[in-house]
C-alpha cells in the first residue's frame, strides 16, 4: 500500500519550482486580465503583467506536462479533441497586430483559453492539487477585495455595462473556481469552509443586485450539490432535513419581503427582470448568421455574428 503512494507523495525539487512558478504566471494573468475588464484599469500595465504571466505559466505547464494517459479510452477521445482545438486556433490564427492582442490577452475568448486541455496532463500527484487549491484560495480572496474597491459600481441601480462587465468577470474569473473547492469541502478545515460559503453568499448577493440570472443559476447548483453530498456522508440526516426546511422557509418570507417591501431598493433591477426573455433574440441571430458551411465546422475562435439592439449604446451591434 505504501509502495502504490509513493508515486502520489513524491515530488523533485524542480517539480516544486516548476509548479509554483506556473500558478504565480496563471495568477499573475488572471488577476490583471480580470482588473482590465473594467473601465478604470490602466491596460498597458495590465497587459505587461499579463506578458509576464504567461512567460511563467505557458513554459512550465508544457514542461510538466506528461504526453500519456493511462485511460486508453479518455487518451482517444483527447487526442481528437486537441485536434479540434488545434483546427480552431490556426483556422483563425492572428494575421494582424490587433487579433494578435485578442488571443494573448483575452483571458475568456482568446487563445489562452485552448491550454486548459493540457491541465489533464499534470501528474496526479498531492503536491500538484495542493497548489491548485492554494491558486484557488487566492482568487477567491482576490474577489474580496476586488469588490470591496469597485463597491460602488457594484451596487450600481439600472442598466450600466460597466457595473454588469464587473459582476460577470469577477465572478466567473475569481469566485466560481472556489464553488469546486465548496463541493469538495471534505478536503479543507472548518475556517475554510466558512470563508468559500462566504465568497458563494457574496457572489449570489451581487447576482441579484445585477439581475444575472444565469450565475445565480450556477450559485444555486452549487449549493445544491453541496449540500446534497454533505448529506450523504452526514449521521443526522432526518434532523439536518428538518432544520433545512425551517430554516429554509424562514429565509424564503424574508426574503420574500425584502423584495416586495421597497420598489427602489438595490434589487429592483432583479425584480423588474423578473421572467424577462433576454435570449431568443441573441439565439434566432445567432441561427440566422450561420452559413452551411458554419454548421458544419463552425465559426472559428474569432466567430461573431450580427445582432443588433441588445446592448445599449453598441453601434455597429
Amino acid at each position: 500500500m505504501e509502495k502504490s503512494l509513493t508515486p502520489f507523495l513524491q515530488t523533485t525539487y524542480r517539480e516544486r519550482e516548476l509548479v509554483n512558478l506556473m500558478w504565480i504566471g496563471f495568477l499573475l494573468y488572471t488577476l490583471s486580465y480580470t482588473l482590465s475588464t473594467t473601465t478604470y484599469a490602466n491596460y498597458i500595465i495590465c497587459q505587461v503583467l499579463q506578458i509576464i504571466g504567461l512567460l511563467l505559466f505557458i513554459p512550465s505547464l508544457f514542461i510538466l506536462s506528461k504526453f500519456r494517459l493511462r485511460n486508453s479510452y479518455l487518451q482517444v477521445l483527447f487526442t481528437l479533441y486537441m485536434f479540434w482545438i488545434s483546427f480552431i486556433v490556426i483556422r483563425d490564427f492572428p494575421s494582424n497586430y490587433d487579433q494578435i492582442k485578442f488571443m494573448l490577452f483575452d483571458g475568456w475568448f482568446g487563445g489562452i483559453l485552448y491550454l486548459s486541455p493540457l491541465f489533464i496532463l499534470l501528474p496526479l500527484k498531492l503536491f500538484y492539487l495542493k497548489k491548485i487549491f492554494q491558486a484557488i484560495f487566492i482568487l477567491a480572496i482576490a474577489f474580496l477585495f476586488y469588490d470591496a474597491f469597485f463597491i460602488k459600481d457594484l451596487l450600481s441601480q439600472g442598466v450600466n455595462l460597466n457595473s454588469l462587465n464587473i459582476v460577470e468577470y469577477f465572478s466567473k474569473t475569481l469566485a466560481v473556481p472556489a464553488f469546486f473547492l465548496l463541493m469538495a469541502y471534505s478536503y479543507h478545515s472548518n475556517r475554510r469552509k466558512f470563508f468559500l460559503i462566504i465568497i458563494l453568499l457574496v457572489t449570489i448577493f451581487f447576482a441579484l443586485v445585477r439581475a444575472r440570472r444565469g450565475l445565480l443559476f450556477m450559485c444555486g447548483l452549487t449549493a445544491g450539490f453541496s449540500y446534497l453530498l454533505y448529506l450523504s456522508q452526514t449521521r443526522n440526516k432526518l434532523f439536518l432535513i428538518i432544520v433545512t426546511i425551517t430554516g429554509g422557509g424562514i429565509l424564503f418570507l424574508f426574503a420574500l419581503e425584502l423584495f416586495t417591501s421597497n420598489s427602489n431598493n438595490i434589487f429592483e433591477y432583479i425584480t423588474d427582470r423578473g421572467m424577462e426573455d433576454t435570449r431568443s433574440t441573441v439565439e434566432l441571430c445567432f441561427y440566422q448568421d450561420l452559413s452551411s458551411l458554419d454548421w458544419i465546422i463552425g465559426k472559428g475562435m474569432m466567430g461573431e455574428y450580427f445582432c443588433p439592439g441588445i446592448d445599449p449604446d453598441n453601434v455597429t451591434g
